[in-house]
């Protein structure tokens, strides 16, 4: 084995770049020097770290040279290797290309041209947002049950509060009816009979209400918020399930409208993939 410097066993070696790397036939994520040392030199390295980065997350730490031996003969046993110092160990990066790529398609798909519905689903992930970062708990019910929803966009609660939701994403040219309003106002209605609780409503649009519209609102203490579409609101899920493993969730992800963000848990929302891996959540997959 050719070394690119002279080493003895037990000798030290600061601020060592190491790398996480996959080796042909097996399983686990292992561990190479990217300097001083030749990249085929094992090294000993904590395996949470291994596992719980994408591969070619980069590391720097102290290495110690060591080498086994027999421990009736003394005599050697392989070849020397590296342990790392567990509390030397930094993250340098691990925005890996497959990272890099997954940063490239979110950007993509949050500029690329989308249908109707791709952007009434868009807004009401975006009121989704507001409201689970001020604290609510937010079921998407009409992206859960499409056309059968009911009237309710979303149903958001806190301890007892509850609030149905209603969120058109129109043209500022297009006016909202009392008859919008009186629709939310039935489902409320019904959402009393079937649950014995008393919501409140909330009409969400980023246009204007008619005259009629706002008094019929106003008299059926139905609240109107005026917010225009976001298309760059962060969208990455970064949540902790309740085995305590911090998984992020982008947008085109199967189970990504299943997944609640808890504030006050550490789970949040964002748009840098670099942030999530960092603060030391690790990518899911579409599944």
């Amino acid at each position: 084995m050719k070394f690119k410097i002279d080493y003895k066993v037990g000798d030290y070696f600061s601020g060592v770049l190491l790398e996480t790397f996959k080796e042909k036939g097996i399983n686990r994520p292992r561990v190479r020097a990217m300097e001083i040392f030749s990249d085929c030199i094992r090294v000993e390295f904590p395996r949470s770290l291994r596992e719980d980065n994408p591969i070619g997350t980069q590391f720097r730490a102290s290495v110690k040279v060591a080498q086994k031996t027999s421990k009736k003969t003394g005599k050697i046993i392989g070849v020397p290797y590296l342990i790392a110092t567990d509390s030397s160990i930094e993250l340098v990066s691990n925005y890996s290309p497959i990272i890099k790529n997954l940063q490239k398609k979110l950007n993509q798909y949050t500029n690329k041209r989308h249908s109707d519905s791709e952007i009434g689903k868009f807004y009401e992930r975006q009121i989704r947002y507001l409201y689970e970062k001020d604290g609510w708990r937010v079921v998407p019910y009409g992206i859960f049950k499409g056309k059968s929803d009911l009237g309710r966009d979303l149903i958001c609660t806190k301890g007892r509060q509850v609030l149905i939701i209603q969120a058109k994403n129109w043209s500022k040219h297009s006016t909202i009816y009392e008859k919008h309003i009186m629709q939310l106002a039935g489902t409320m209605l019904y959402y009393i009979f079937k649950n014995n609780k008393f919501p409140k409503g909330v009409f969400i649009t980023t246009t204007k209400l008619s005259d009629r519209a706002k008094d019929v609102a106003k008299k059926l203490h139905i609240q109107h918020r005026y917010i225009e579409l976001n298309k760059k609101f962060p969208m990455i899920k970064c949540n902790i399930n309740r085995k305590g493993k911090k998984l992020f969730f982008l947008p085109f992800d199967k189970f990504y409208d299943h997944v609640h963000i808890e504030i006050h848990r550490g789970e949040f929302y964002t748009n840098s993939i670099k942030e999530c891996l960092k603060k030391g959540f690790k990518y899911v997959g579409k599944r």
